[in-house]
């Protein structure tokens, strides 16, 4: 994807399979590993 200033972003989103709900998404020019490991952690935290 590209955004009006030309610059290529990803989206990592993270969906539930069995509710099909999306628990986040997470963008920027180049997500980590570090980042997804933030965005499953603040969803453990907050759904148990």
């Amino acid at each position: 994807m590209r955004f009006l200033m030309r610059r290529r972003f990803r989206l990592l989103t993270i969906i539930d399979l069995f509710t099909r709900e999306c628990l986040d998404i997470v963008v920027g020019q180049s997500p980590k590993g570090q980042d997804a490991q933030e965005a499953l952690t603040t969803i453990c935290t907050l759904s148990g």
